[in-house]
């Protein structure tokens, strides 16, 4: 259908378009365009399920390591800690439950050291509570954790997708070193919930408010915040 729609758009411009083969009818483009088609959802549906094996025979299928982690093989992939970013994690995560700085501060500190981030890059308060929330640090990587669904195309052609969580009994774990301990994790965790509940931000006029944040539905546990309509 795809190939179809573009060869009347380029007939539509004028444009002849030459196959390598020239195909005899529109019949036979017709099939050897779902021939092709369906060979490349056989191969992403091969690919799919050969990251599952590799993460059931405990190895690590990321393409690109987390950040404080080096990947050990192009093939036979584990992770291995990166000592220097390593110790960037720490501070991370010392920040935050030890000395309770936001995020926000977080990032500042890091980039008026010049601390390059991943990829280079600058700090910023997003990407920390990617880090932080992030269970490799506690030693365990998860994967098949996400899919996604095609909802549209924008103007440029390109998906649009909508992803979501996968039934948490698909999800896989692999053991990985730890940076942090299990303890400073779920402390980094419960100081973001903290923080989340006496944020103002989004308050405006109503920051004043003393409950804020601290009264929560009984059914549901959904915690009551101020903010603007």
């Amino acid at each position: 259908w795809h190939q179809g729609f573009l060869l009347d758009e380029f007939a539509r411009r004028k444009v002849t378009v030459h196959f390598y083969h020239q195909p005899s009818s529109e019949l036979e483009r017709y099939i050897k365009g779902y021939i092709a088609q369906e060979a490349m959802r056989k191969e992403k549906e091969r690919m799919r399920l050969g990251k599952i094996y590799k993460a059931m025979d405990g190895r690590v299928t990321a393409v690109r390591a987390a950040y404080g982690y080096d990947l050990s093989d192009p093939k036979d992939t584990h992770y291995v800690i990166n000592e220097e970013e390593a110790a960037i994690v720490r501070t991370i995560y010392n920040f935050l439950t030890v000395e309770h700085k936001s995020l926000y501060q977080i990032a500042d500190i890091l980039n008026n050291w010049q601390v390059p981030g991943r990829r280079g890059g600058r700090w910023a308060p997003g990407s920390l509570l990617n880090m932080v929330k992030n269970e490799v640090y506690k030693g365990w990587y998860i994967t098949n954790r996400l899919t996604y669904e095609v909802t549209n195309y924008d103007e440029n052609g390109k998906k649009k997708r909508k992803w979501r969580k996968r039934p948490e009994d698909e999800w896989i774990r692999v053991p990985v070193p730890a940076i942090v301990s299990e303890e400073q994790w779920q402390e980094a965790q419960a100081v973001l919930q903290r923080n989340r509940n006496y944020s103002t931000r989004n308050a405006g006029e109503f920051s004043n408010w003393l409950l804020s944040g601290l009264v929560e539905c009984e059914i549901c546990h959904y915690d009551y915040r101020a903010a603007r309509g």
